[in-house]
């Protein structure tokens, strides 16, 4: 029997998306289902820091975040215009970092001990 309320216990907040995670889980031999499971929760736990929370940038955000940028992206952001670019990604977690709610604490606070120190090991990884 699969647990999936242990292997998703950071829940996609989409019941469509949660529905499709638990399908896939399902099919997967036994060996690769809890890797899988956690590559689910660290994406689900980073959907629902970008997405769930508030974190609508201001004018005066987006302006910051202009200047902070190399030369070429910064020209390409301001050509897409403040309005445009309310979804970027990286604006939405300047914003949110910017009044002191990080990815790095929010996922501490998700994730159980286990998943937080591997995650720390993959960021680690990937920004060396």
């Amino acid at each position: 029997m699969i647990d999936i309320a242990r292997l998703l216990y950071v829940r996609h907040p989409f019941d469509e998306q949660h529905n499709n995670q638990i399908e896939a889980l399902v099919n997967l031999p036994d060996e690769m289902r809890e890797n899988m499971a956690q590559n689910f929760r660290f994406g689900n736990a980073s959907y629902r820091y970008y997405q769930v929370l508030e974190s609508d940038p201001t004018k005066e955000d987006y302006e910051e975040w202009l200047t902070g940028l190399p030369d070429n992206i910064r020209i390409s952001e301001m050509k897409r215009g403040y309005e445009a670019c309310m979804g970027s990604l990286p604006l939405r977690r300047y914003s949110l970092e910017k009044r002191d709610f990080g990815m790095s604490e929010y996922l501490k606070k998700v994730l159980n001990e286990k998943d937080w120190g591997d995650y720390q090991k993959f960021a680690d990884r990937i920004l060396d």
